[in-house]
């Protein structure tokens, strides 16, 4: 499993990328056959009460079905990824438990 990180945030900790992989590994750690590769990607966004926040997109590639992506805004980083990772692995689960019950 590929793990890309695309981090465009000004504020960040050094330490984010590391435990980014960390949280992703740890996440995905069941179903890391069946991924290819994960991007990442972190950017700022302004909200419609021009409130800045973290955005998270996840995009992540299965081996035997098609692309997905997963986004989160809040305006904590951590909390981003978080949720983002959260949806991901729900959404991977179901996917392939509905193939292995197809068989």
């Amino acid at each position: 499993m590929k793990i890309d990180i695309q981090n465009t945030l000004v504020d960040y900790d050094p330490t984010l990328e590391a435990d980014i992989q960390r949280r992703l590994m740890l996440a995905f750690s069941n179903v890391k056959s069946h991924i290819s590769s994960v991007t990442i990607i972190l950017t700022n966004v302004l909200s419609r009460t021009a409130q800045h926040t973290k955005h998270c997109s996840l995009i992540i590639t299965l081996k035997q079905f098609s692309e997905i992506l997963i986004e989160d805004s809040q305006v904590d980083i951590y909390s981003a990824i978080d949720r983002t990772i959260q949806k991901a692995t729900r959404l991977i689960y179901r996917k392939t438990s509905s193939q292995a019950n197809t068989r």
